[in-house]
């Protein structure tokens, strides 16, 4: 979502923010009392220092909302931003401080299948879904795309195996006391810059649990994320 934000006394307009690229300007000046911000959430816009939210931001920001440390040396996965192994983020609340307790599974990350090579015909060229066999509403496509499974007071980020507008397929067994309460997931865009945000269920064995399925898609993001998977069974070009 993004934010805009206007300071009155200087007339300084600011569009088009990242809610963290609002708190940042915003920490710069200790005085809020002439700051209106808008987002298409509201109706109006909104004074900066009546807004608990943003006042949320502003304390959590030094915690919550910064940018993650260097890594410490362990293998990584092709995104240098994660480690090849799935991590469990626990959500130690004391009060009202926010700490996070990273915790890296030893299980190894499964080798994904090679792409299935893209079948031409003179007017179309198709990629083979993962499994040709089987009569799907949704067919399933391969992806490593980086996920994000929360029940909002812990995350477990992994990496998909094959994805569909139905549901995704994920490298690593979700640690149960992830999957209590209602679940979200976040899954990244093929470049990893933009993220989508579903509700979701786990599917079969929850002791062994890698494969979710998304609930009601809203039509906005059933677009974008049949966008990303046509850019994964795109063929790729040499």
């Amino acid at each position: 979502m993004l934010y805009y934000l206007y300071q009155i006394s200087k007339d300084a307009k600011h569009s088009q923010l990242t809610r963290w690229e609002m708190v940042e300007l915003l920490k710069k000046h200790s005085d809020h009392s002439d700051w209106v911000y808008w987002t298409p959430s509201e109706k109006n816009w909104v004074p900066v220092h009546e807004s608990q939210d943003v006042k949320n931001w502003i304390e959590m920001s030094e915690s919550f909302l910064q940018a993650p440390p260097a890594l410490p040396s362990f293998k990584t996965s092709p995104l240098p931003s994660l480690p090849e192994q799935g991590i469990t983020i626990n959500n130690n609340s004391e009060d009202n401080e926010t700490h996070f307790e990273v915790i890296i599974s030893d299980e190894p990350a499964p080798k994904a299948p090679p792409m299935p090579a893209p079948v031409v015909t003179p007017a179309v060229a198709s990629v083979a879904p993962v499994a040709p066999s089987e009569s799907r509403k949704y067919p399933r496509v391969l992806g490593r795309l980086r996920t994000i499974i929360t029940n909002k007071n812990k995350a477990f980020i992994t990496y998909s195996v094959d994805i569909s507008l139905g549901g995704v397929q994920v490298e690593h067994s979700i640690p149960q006391d992830v999957l209590t309460g209602d679940l979200e997931i976040y899954v990244s865009d093929p470049h990893g810059k933009k993220s989508l945000l579903f509700n979701c269920q786990v599917i079969g064995d929850r002791t062994n649990s890698k494969r979710f399925s998304f609930a009601k898609l809203e039509k906005e993001q059933s677009q974008k994320l049949s966008h990303w998977i046509d850019q994964l069974s795109a063929p790729k070009v040499s």
